[in-house]
């Protein structure tokens, strides 16, 4: 299967533009918001302009905890704890918020409330629960990433610290179509998503590691405690990404045998939802390939040098 996406979302600049500005209103506008703001729109081009802004902010808040308390960009933020995860869980359960004395974890809360608001109001109360879940597993896992001296360990750390899994989510509230119990519980439909979700975080790895050499919490680092030269780990990383594209591949074929294991009246939905799976998997590389974020001199790629 060769990675393709859908056509841009045609409100496009007009929708980075007032993205950017209430970014800016929320205090979530870092100096790194010009790098990652433009792949919520990629991802899902065929959203309603409202429902698509509010995606935008969110993923954009996610942003802004990962760049402010990731493990890797903490110990020079100039904070010296981090938040604790309750927190933010009884924000989130309650909308009570008492003010912290460090603004970085004020401004994530206001972005945190702002869509939680919108998503309660234009959700269903079935999907805003399940979202908790793995909104959850997200915030606990992106506080204490593991799994740096462990491949398995890394890849299910990985999965979470990602975010991919709540971003893919939220095809439900862009589309105003909440998937039925019939594809939320059919392995072969969860399988496809987690899929695409660990190849774009593993991706995501193999394209940012020059730029973030150094790290521990990246594919190839991991592979390089096993005593592997980074010539070595770097084959092993990609052997890795593609083995998850070729298995995408290989089930998205069997379309039809997984579309007839559901009920008639889910044939529609599901249809279009493997579909948007695989547009997904394609502007989810597509976008990692073609922005600045990771561009670099010494680039291992050549496409991706500046």
């Amino acid at each position: 299967m060769s990675l393709k996406a859908y056509a841009l979302f045609p409100q496009r600049a007009k929708l980075l533009i007032g993205a950017a500005d209430l970014a800016q209103k929320l205090g979530i506008k870092t100096s790194a918001y010009s790098s990652h703001h433009d792949f919520i729109p990629d991802l899902y081009p065929k959203a309603s302009y409202q429902r698509l802004l509010d995606v935008t902010i969110f993923f954009n808040t996610l942003y802004y905890f990962d760049n402010i308390f990731g493990e890797d960009c903490f110990a020079d933020s100039g904070l010296k704890n981090k938040p604790e995860l309750n927190q933010f869980l009884q924000l989130w359960k309650t909308a009570d918020w008492k003010e912290s004395p460090i603004i970085e974890v004020n401004n994530f809360a206001q972005g945190l409330l702002q869509f939680r608001e919108r998503l309660l109001r234009h959700s269903t109360t079935d999907f805003f629960y399940r979202f908790s879940e793995n909104l959850y597993l997200h915030l606990k896992e992106a506080l204490c990433p593991k799994g740096q001296d462990d491949l398995q360990e890394y890849i299910i750390s990985r999965r979470w610290t990602s975010g991919m899994d709540v971003t893919l989510d939220l095809y439900e509230y862009t589309h105003n179509s909440y998937l039925s119990a019939s594809l939320l519980s059919n392995a072969k439909i969860q399988r496809l998503k987690y899929l695409v979700n660990i190849h774009a975080a593993l991706s995501n790895d193999l394209f940012s590691y020059p730029a973030e050499e150094g790290s521990v919490f990246n594919l190839v680092a991991v592979l390089s405690t096993k005593l592997l030269s980074k010539e070595k780990a770097l084959e092993e990383a990609v052997q890795l990404v593609n083995s998850f594209e070729e298995e995408f591949s290989v089930l998205y074929a069997r379309k039809k045998e997984i579309l007839a294991e559901l009920p008639l009246v889910d044939y529609g939905q599901a249809e279009e939802y493997i579909d948007w799976l695989a547009h997904a998997m394609g502007a989810s590389y597509i976008w990692q390939v073609n922005t600045n974020r990771y561009k670099h001199p010494q680039h291992y790629f050549e496409d991706m040098r500046l």
